[in-house]
């Protein structure tokens, strides 16, 4: 594959500031972004027409839809994890995931993970979420190694990255 020159194919208009996270979503033809607008945007990955904004929160740090596709989830810079209805866009509930924001977002089967900026991890049961028994550890390395998915039969969290070696607590 040749990246040089990288050129925009299409670029996503549509928020209003910095955009902090982007991913393909569902079969892979749609994108969903977060950013400091507070909003979460779903485009067509092939025309880069805007599907639908979820609004709700003053900065949104990143935004991934959950694997039966029936929710689109949030991370805000409050702590907060927000859930909305992926057909209509409205806002279904909101939990107090964190004392602080939250970086990152990872479904593993029926469960989600979030990962806040202080290190701490937490595993919530869906589809309303409530903690997984003595899920909300802390991992110094591990939560700034990128990619990562729970075990749920040895309870630890694996990474994609060997230099990530955890958990550190």
């Amino acid at each position: 594959m040749d990246l040089d020159p990288l050129t925009v194919v299409a670029p996503l208009e549509g928020h209003q500031g910095q955009v902090y996270s982007a991913r393909f979503v569902g079969d892979g033809q749609d994108l969903l972004t977060a950013g400091t607008d507070g909003t979460a945007r779903r485009w067509d990955g092939q025309t880069s027409r805007l599907r639908q904004t979820f609004f709700g929160a003053l900065l949104l740090m990143d935004a991934t839809l959950s694997p039966d596709g029936a929710m689109v989830v949030g991370a805000d810079a409050d702590g907060n994890v927000r859930f909305w209805d992926a057909a209509s866009g409205a806002e279904l509930w909101v939990l107090r995931a964190h004392k602080a924001l939250i970086s990152g977002l990872h479904f593993e089967g029926d469960a989600l993970i979030t990962r806040a900026g202080t290190g701490y991890l937490a595993r919530w049961e869906l589809p309303k979420p409530t903690a997984v028994g003595s899920s909300v550890e802390r991992f110094e390395r591990l939560v700034r190694c990128g990619p990562m998915r729970f075990d749920g039969a040895t309870g630890t969290l694996v990474t994609q990255f060997p230099s990530c070696h955890g958990p550190q607590r």
